[in-house]
């Protein structure tokens, strides 16, 4: 599923907002949007972070947790939590179908190709197992798709995840957690430091997920009057009193009940 999403994704993103010259004076805008708001940080994140081994590692970082960590979520959630799993899917479309729409409204050059910027091509410099000039990402790579990131919006949508539904289990919370959170941050720092994204391409990442987020969970809101970050039940178990069944508990995917959420109903 995810294949085909970002196969469709990469076709249609490559026939949009593809002009150079509207790129490059968006770039521009951004920057001097950046420095009136004091948010143009991408030069001293890049240089504070220029290390060879670094570099190249974010590089890879780049160009293949986006899509391996995103459809490894998926997967967990299709099989972990599959009463959740529609949700979140939808939630990952719509986020990019936005995305889309960006690119198409907004063709942007990233700071990587804008020399006034100073800030360098660090694929180009250092190097790593892919590169924009050879290869087939140099045959379906759209350029000026900068804004909003994907990568940020799709390792956000990562993050919230698993940070809502993989609490439980044999680990503890916090861990799992804070890795998703330290996943998503991780993403962030590595689209800048890379000269790939602008800090505000980060922050569209983000507001287009919250879009596809509500549109997602806005659908279920009138029949689910509880908050966002609640446990979902996963299945029913039997309520046993004992020889008699006295109706069903809500139960998590490996069928525990937590006692004190146990409610018997029907």
């Amino acid at each position: 599923m995810v294949a085909a999403l970002y196969g469709g994704y990469t076709l249609v993103r490559n026939l949009l907002g593809d002009d150079r010259l509207v790129a490059e004076r968006n770039a521009h805008r951004v920057v001097r949007l950046e420095r009136a708001l004091g948010i143009f940080h991408e030069r001293s994140i890049q240089r504070a972070l220029d290390h060879d081994w670094l570099m190249q590692l974010l590089n890879a970082f780049y160009g293949l947790a986006h899509f391996i960590v995103t459809a490894a979520v998926l997967v967990w959630l299709y099989h972990r939590r599959p009463t959740a799993y529609s949700r979140w899917r939808t939630a990952l479309a719509v986020t990019t179908f936005l995305a889309l729409v960006g690119y198409a409204l907004f063709p942007l050059m990233p700071p990587r190709l804008v020399p006034s910027t100073g800030i360098i091509d660090a694929l180009a410099v250092h190097g790593s197992v892919w590169s924009y000039e050879h290869g087939p990402i140099s045959d379906i790579s759209n350029q000026f798709a900068a804004m909003p990131s994907l990568h940020v919006a799709w390792a956000l949508w990562c993050a919230v995840a698993v940070w809502v539904h993989g609490g439980r289990g044999r680990r503890p919370a916090w861990i799992v957690r804070w890795a998703a959170a330290l996943y998503g941050l991780a993403t962030i720092v590595t689209v800048i430091a890379t000269g790939n994204h602008y800090v505000l391409d980060a922050v569209g990442g983000a507001m287009v997920l919250m879009l596809g987020l509500a549109v997602a969970f806005g659908r279920n809101s009138r029949r689910r009057r509880r908050g966002f970050g609640a446990e979902d039940s996963e299945a029913v178990v039997a309520a046993v009193d004992g020889d008699h069944v006295r109706g069903v508990v809500a139960a998590g995917a490996a069928g525990e009940v937590h006692r004190e959420a146990a409610e018997v109903v029907g």
